[in-house]
This record gives C-alpha cells, sequence and structure tokens, in this order.
C-alpha cells in the first residue's frame, strides 16, 4: 500500500467511530488483505477498542489475511499528520484513476463494445469523485427569486432559536446533540425547521446554518423561507404575483438575507456524502456557531446497505450522533411517525418513531409536533402541540403553537 492507504487504515484502527461518517470501501486498496480488513471494519461498525483489538477480532476472522498486513508499515505513517477528508479524496481518486487506467489499456487492446462500455463508467466514475457537494446560499437564491418577479414565467453558550422553543430546551441548542422532530406528513416539521432557522439567524451573529433538504428541491425551500421572512404567502410566493407591498417586503427580506450564511443543500441522498459536507462546513464556523438540519431520515441512504431498513436507520442515526461529538456541533434530525400512530390519532411515543431502531438511545433530545384535533376544518390556523419527549440535559415539556401554513410561521398560541 502506499502513503495515504497506510495513514488512512491506522486512523481508522486507532479511531473506531470514525467508520461511521468516513465512506471507506474495500475496493479503493491495494491489497487484498487489506480489502477483507476494510470489509471486517464496516461490518463490526466500530465495535473494537483500538488497534489491538481490531489485530485480534481480524485474525480470529481470517488468520490467514491478517498475516499479511503490515501494521508496522501502518503505525509507521500515524507519525505524519494529513487531514482526514484530503486523504479520504485522495485514496478514492487513486483508485478511480487507476481503474481508468487499466480500461484504457484493454480498451486499447481489444476495442470491443464491452471494454468501451467499461471505459465510459470508469470515466464517469472520476468525475462524480471530483464532483464537490456545493449548496446554493440562501440569499443568492432570494436573489434570483427578486429578479424574476416581474417574470412569472422567466460554542459555550447555547444556540438561540425561537424564544419559546429555548425555554423547552432549557436555553436553546448546544454543541454535540443529536436532536430528533417527529412528526406525521403535512404536521409541519419541515416548516418548523425553517423557523428554527429564522430563529436561530435573528438570535446569533456570524453563523453558519446547513439544511439538507432531501425531500424538497432548493427553490421549493427558499419560497418557505421567503414567505417566513416577508409575511407574504406561500402561494403568492410561489405564483410571482405580488402587489407592490408583498415586492417591498420580499425585497426587505433579501436584504437581511444579504449577511446571512444559511447554505440549502438538495444534491446530497447518500450518509457519507452528508456527513462529509457537514465536517467542511462546520470546519468553517466558529465554535458555537454551527448548526446542521436533515430534513428528512427516511429519505439517507446508507453507505453499506444492509436490506434491513431498522439495522440502516440505526447506523445512520449513530453517525450523526458520532458526527455531533465529534464536531461538537447540533445536528437536527427530522423524522416521519410511524402508520400506526396515524391510524389511531393518539399522542406520539417513543416508538412510533418510524423505523426507529437506534433513535431513541441516539437522540439527546426528541420533540413530538402534532394535532390533537386533526379533524378541526380551520386549515388557515391549526394548533400544533410541541411535546418535548426526550431531554437528555433538561426536563420534557410540553407547549402549544399556532401554525399558520400561509406564512410558513410557528407561534405560541396565546
Amino acid at each position: 500500500m502506499n502513503s495515504s492507504q497506510n495513514w488512512l487504515i491506522g486512523k481508522l484502527a486507532t479511531n473506531p467511530r470514525l467508520i461511521h461518517t468516513v465512506p471507506v470501501k474495500p475496493e479503493w486498496f491495494d491489497e487484498l488483505a487489506v480489502q477483507s480488513l476494510v470489509r471486517l471494519m464496516v461490518k463490526l461498525d466500530g465495535d473494537w477498542l483500538g488497534e489491538m483489538d481490531l489485530i485480534r477480532k481480524f485474525s480470529a476472522a481470517d488468520k490467514t489475511a491478517a498475516h499479511h498486513v503490515d501494521w508496522h508499515q501502518i503505525d509507521q505513517s500515524q507519525s505524519f499528520h494529513f487531514p482526514l477528508d484530503a486523504t479520504v479524496a485522495t485514496v478514492q481518486k487513486q483508485y478511480t484513476v487507476g481503474q481508468a487506467q487499466r480500461a484504457a489499456t484493454a480498451f486499447a487492446t481489444q476495442p470491443t463494445d464491452s471494454n468501451a462500455e467499461t471505459l465510459a463508467k470508469a470515466f464517469e466514475q472520476m468525475q462524480i469523485t471530483d464532483t464537490q457537494i456545493k449548496g446554493d446560499q440562501l440569499s443568492s437564491l432570494v436573489d434570483e427569486y427578486v429578479e424574476s418577479i416581474d417574470h412569472p414565467q422567466a460554542a459555550s453558550q447555547p444556540i438561540k432559536t425561537m424564544a419559546d422553543v429555548n425555554m423547552l430546551l432549557g436555553g436553546g441548542m448546544s454543541g454535540g446533540q443529536l436532536i430528533i422532530i417527529g412528526a406525521r406528513p403535512s404536521t409541519g416539521k419541515s416548516a418548523f425547521a425553517v423557523n428554527l432557522i429564522d430563529g436561530i439567524q435573528h438570535n446569533g451573529s456570524h453563523m453558519v446554518i446547513d439544511l439538507y433538504s432531501l425531500e424538497m428541491t432548493n427553490q421549493e425551500t427558499r419560497n418557505r423561507f421567503i414567505a417566513l421572512m416577508s409575511m407574504v404567502p406561500l402561494g403568492a410566493v410561489k405564483s410571482r404575483m405580488l402587489t407592490a407591498g408583498q415586492k417591498k417586503a420580499v425585497e426587505a427580506a433579501r436584504g437581511y438575507l444579504s449577511h446571512s450564511n444559511i447554505q440549502i443543500v438538495d444534491s446530497a441522498q447518500r450518509l457519507g456524502t452528508i456527513t462529509q459536507a457537514i465536517r467542511k462546513r462546520a470546519a468553517t464556523a466558529q465554535k458555537g456557531h454551527y448548526v446542521a438540519f436533515v430534513d428528512y431520515l427516511g429519505l439517507v441512504e446508507p453507505d453499506h446497505p444492509t436490506g434491513n431498513r431498522y439495522q440502516d436507520v440505526s447506523h445512520i442515526t449513530r453517525a450523526f450522533k458520532v458526527l455531533a461529538n465529534e464536531l461538537d456541533v447540533p445536528i437536527v434530525l427530522l423524522s416521519q411517525l410511524n402508520r400506526e400512530n396515524a391510524r389511531n390519532k393518539r399522542e406520539p411515543e417513543m416508538y412510533d418513531l418510524r423505523d426507529s431502531g437506534s433513535i431513541e438511545q441516539d437522540a439527546n433530545v426528541v420533540i413530538f409536533l402534532y394535532q390533537e384535533d386533526e379533524d378541526d376544518e380551520d386549515d388557515a390556523h391549526r394548533e400544533i402541540l410541541i411535546k418535548v419527549a426526550k431531554n437528555r440535559d433538561g426536563s420534557r415539556k410540553k407547549a402549544r403553537f399556532e401554525f399558520t401554513p400561509a406564512y410558513m410561521l410557528f407561534k405560541e398560541a396565546r
């Protein structure tokens, strides 16, 4: 193996929890024995105590392969310091380039349709590897919207958010927290997240906020922010049929957002892609000035699917919790409730979290949004109960909020 591969194996061996957030694949490594070791790491899911414990488990699982791993070179590589993300990218790039070179040689020797297809796929994979996940700044998205209005076709302190939610959370969000927001479909959990982000932006300077929108496009999410911040009905925002007063309100929202650092990402679905992007963005923020939102859990794809959704969700929530601890940032993860709760129309409980896996165990805070009277025909103003069902660092409380869907607005019911 080369120095990058040795260093990455040593890093993973001595930091078992990294296997949850580093999307490493066995085929990236030159030696078959090391490929077997990586497969074991993925299978163990971080369940080893350190390098010596991993060596013992590898020997028990595959004694022949374990004998061919050069741990002396791996240990020597650890005397150097490399950026983790850059090293992962280097090892992946080395693999894809090697695949392309072999495919090119095979096509030059035998220019068959099969070899041509293999070569095309190899170059396509190289382009995917080189692609950087980049979101759109909310301010830029609103700029784009304002310009098109007339053309309808064309850290040590808790992070403060909405005042009433701060009270429920005992002061606000804190680093290392995994916060789960659970609700049935169409209850307003995505709109609630928009309100939380707006509150964070209002209450803190130099905040860096990411919203990984797996269900809606960046433009759909942008429209929700515009409706909330301008108090222009969402329907009017979508149609771009605005009055002069509404245009001024949207312009004011645009000015407010010009100094924000809120990024919306609709191009990331896989767990490893999202965690890598969170790690990079968090590194750009001051301590205590970064929050990530993921909307929503059910759409996050595992890096190594097991075929068992319960196990996959357990791995996903554990990865987000490990990442929150590693970076000392809060991560807010939205989740749907199961169908049984919807049928019975009762107050949600922990076991109602869909494909729950280890959600309850991994989460610091679990918040449920629900309606007591879902038969209420007044859809213009819904009464939503906010229930803190779990709060590892505080008390469990409830509060009544009024949700106005037209403006995406949540406010405490008086």
